[in-house]
């Protein structure tokens, strides 16, 4: 169910990775590093797809 969803990345010889990959990027804060809010996708999504699907959880002023 998780390779379905998440992939296995390609690895020398043609073959895939023996484990499912998800990229995760997270939101944290500087000083505790907290993490406030994270976007899970598949290993073949890019940190900046997720990182747009972030933004909109950032309230202004707080950085």
């Amino acid at each position: 169910m998780n390779a379905e969803h998440f992939g296995r990345p390609g690895v020398n010889k043609g073959e895939q990775a023996a484990f499912t990959q998800a990229r995760v990027v997270a939101l944290a804060e500087c000083c505790t590093h907290a993490v406030f809010a994270a976007e899970a996708g598949t290993c073949s999504q890019s940190e900046a797809v997720l990182a747009d699907r972030l933004i909109e959880r950032l309230a202004a002023g707080c950085c």
